[in-house]
């Protein structure tokens, strides 16, 4: 049972702030993953080409393409990173070259690229993932392609009939995420009113796992009504914090 009448009230009133506040957000989160599905090619290394490109501090992949023959596109610093790990070159020489003012710095870092694609790693397949004429994920060919949008759509429809309602959310280029809410409130402890939700996070990029928490927020806090007092040790979560109750990565 609630400790107060007030506790309850303002509980109530801080979750359909959240609620409120986060609607939205969930909804463009929602509506990017269902618009903007990435492009898959699987190419070898001898077929991929780089070059620095003209008027732009940033360099090109060029990449076969069944309809157009062949594709230029640019490179995201999440596909960068991932190719120095597979060409064991450090990522801050890459970095460094792409920072460069002068053209022979990417023209530097092409040549090195193309010449370990070639070269050294030229039977070996890769998964290119790319968005608006962009390679944002440099994959292994047996990497494990778990899509947002179907992730999604069944996210939502299970949050849906359970009751729960979209309050949160956020796009990145290589990651998405959001986050459901019950429109409920408890009291597990005397004195700490939270409310339970349910979080999905997913990169289509290779930016991360596939990750469904299950959160509480903490809406009222009043120090000394939960059994422990205020004791050092025994203090809890400050009301408006968010914290895991269980998480899994698949």
């Amino acid at each position: 049972m609630l400790a107060t009448t007030d506790s309850k009230n303002q509980a109530v009133s801080k979750l359909e702030l959240l609620i409120e506040r986060g609607r939205s957000r969930a909804a463009n989160v929602i509506d990017h993953v269902m618009r903007h599905q990435p492009t898959d090619r699987l190419v070898r290394g001898d077929a991929l080409q780089f070059r620095a490109a003209d008027n732009l501090s940033e360099i090109l992949i060029t990449v076969p393409d069944r309809e157009q023959g062949k594709v230029d596109q640019t490179l995201h610093r999440n596909a960068i990173y991932q190719m120095a790990q597979t060409t064991d070159m450090p990522v801050k020489f890459l970095d460094s070259l792409q920072a460069v003012a002068e053209p022979w710095g990417r023209e530097l870092l092409a040549y090195n690229l193309q010449t370990v694609f070639n070269r050294r790693l030229q039977n070996k397949r890769y998964l290119l993932r790319s968005l608006q004429q962009e390679v944002r994920g440099f994959l292994s060919d047996s990497y494990r392609r778990i899509d947002s949008r179907p992730v999604v759509e069944a996210f939502a429809m299970a949050v849906q009939e359970k009751g729960a309602l979209p309050y949160e959310g956020y796009v990145t280029d290589t990651k998405i995420a959001i986050q459901a809410i019950m429109p409920a409130v408890y009291e597990p402890v005397l004195g700490e009113v939270v409310a339970y939700g349910l979080s999905l996070e997913n990169s289509d990029f290779g930016n991360g796992a596939l990750s469904v928490r299950l959160p509480s927020a903490d809406l009222v806090y009043e120090p000394g009504h939960y059994a422990g007092g205020d004791a050092p040790g025994a203090s809890r979560q400050a009301a408006g914090r968010v914290h895991d109750l269980f998480r899994a990565d698949v």
